[in-house]
C-alpha cells in the first residue's frame, strides 16, 4: 500500500517535555500554498561527478531522526542550526525525537518542538513535510539549500526528461551512502500502480511529487533528501508497487516519490520566522535574511509616512 498509518493531528505542533515525551500541544497558524491547474518543473539539469563523496564535505547537513524502539528511524536535513526538514509521516509517529548528524562525530540534539504541515493527509501523503525545532543548535559547516530556480509552467500532459540527482542517507550503525538516481516530473512520470485505488491517488496528487526511476537501488527511506546540483529539491516520501515486475527474478518493482520542497517553500519560511519570534532562550536561532527584510521594509514605510504627516 502507498498509504501509511498515522497518529496525531494534521496541523499544529507538538511540544516536548524535559523527559523527551510529548506533554502539550501548541497550534501555530500557517498559510498553505494554494494549488493551481498548472504546475512548474522544478528539477534542474545536473552534471554527474565521479569524485569520491565525503559526508563532512558534500553533505554536512545530513541527519537522521530516532524515536523509541518501536518507532521509525527517518532521514532529514539541517536547514538552519535549529531546524530539521523531514516528513510528516515520520514525526507524527514519534513520541520523542533525537536528531543525529551523520558526520562530525555523530553529534546529536533532542527535539523541542515539531511543526507538521496543516494540509498533511495521512492517506494520500500530500503535504508530507515537517520541521523539527531543536533544543540545542547543531552547528555544521553548511546547511541544506532550498532551490530558488523555477522553470516555466508545463502542461498537465507533458513530462520532463529524466535528470541525474542523488539520494543521500545514513542510519545508526549503518555506513553512510548515496544513490545516483534519474528523476522525472509530470503527470506520466511515475509508473502505474498495480492497485487501481493507489493509481487514482497518484494521478490526483502528481503535482507535489518528483518520481525516481525504478530499479535504481532506491529504498523507501522516508525523509532522505533528493539533492540536485547542490540543492535539496525533494524529500523521500513514500513508495508503491508498480505493474512492472522483473520476469526472471520476480522481484517487486517499487516507484519512489519525492515531495517537492519548492511546493511548500512559503510554509517552510513561515515556520522558521514564527519560531524565531517565540524563541529567545540560549541564543537566537538562525533567521533567513529574506524574511527579515520582508518584515522590516513595511515597518520602515509606515514610519516614513507618519513622519511626513507630522511635518
Amino acid at each position: 500500500m502507498m498509504t501509511k498509518d498515522m497518529v496525531g493531528d494534521n496541523d499544529g505542533s507538538w511540544q516536548f517535555g524535559k523527559n523527551g515525551r510529548t506533554t502539550t500541544r501548541h497550534r501555530h497558524t500557517t498559510q498553505p500554498r494554494s494549488t493551481t491547474n498548472s504546475t512548474q518543473a522544478v528539477v534542474p539539469h545536473v552534471t554527474s561527478t565521479a569524485r569520491p563523496v565525503l559526508p563532512e564535505i558534500d553533505y554536512p547537513y545530513l541527519v537522521y531522526l530516532e524515536g523509541l524502539i518501536d518507532e521509525p528511524v527517518c532521514g532529514g536535513t539541517l536547514i538552519t542550526p535549529w531546524h530539521v526538514l523531514t516528513t510528516a509521516y515520520c514525526t507524527t509517529r514519534m513520541t520523542e525525537i533525537v536528531v543525529t548528524v551523520t558526520a562530525y562525530h555523530r553529534q546529536h540534539a533532542h527535539a523541542r518542538l515539531v511543526y507538521v504541515h496543516p494540509d498533511f493527509d495521512s492517506y494520500t501523503l500530500t503535504s508530507d513535510i515537517s520541521i523539527v525545532v531543536l533544543r540545542e543548535p547543531l552547528n555544521v559547516t553548511r546547511y541544506a539549500q532550498l532551490p530558488d530556480i523555477i522553470s516555466d509552467p508545463i502542461d498537465d500532459n507533458s513530462t520532463t526528461k529524466a535528470l541525474d540527482c542523488v539520494v543521500v542517507a545514513s542510519r545508526w550503525m549503518t555506513p553512510y551512502y548515496y544513490i545516483p538516481v534519474n528523476v522525472m516530473y509530470g503527470l506520466k512520470a511515475c509508473r502505474e500502480s498495480f492497485d487501481s485505488e493507489i493509481q487514482t491517488t497518484v494521478s490526483k496528487t502528481w503535482r507535489e511529487f518528483i518520481c525516481g526511476m525504478p530499479n535504481q537501488g532506491l529504498r523507501n527511506d522516508t525523509g532522505d533528501p533528493l539533492i540536485c546540483n547542490g540543492f535539496q529539491y525533494g524529500i523521500n516520501s513514500h513508495a508503491y508497487r508498480t505493474k512492472m515486475q522483473a520476469s526472471e527474478t520476480g522481484s517487486i518493482d517499487l516507484q519512489v516519490r519525492f515531495l517537492i520542497v519548492d511546493y511548500h517553500r512559503e510554509w517552510i519560511y513561515g515556520v522558521i520566522a514564527a519560531d524565531n519570534r517565540i524563541d529567545t532562550n540560549d541564543g537566537s536561532p538562525y533567521a533567513f535574511p529574506r524574511l527579515s527584510i520582508s518584515l522590516v521594509l513595511p515597518l520602515l514605510t509606515i514610519v516614513f509616512q507618519l513622519l511626513s504627516q507630522l511635518r
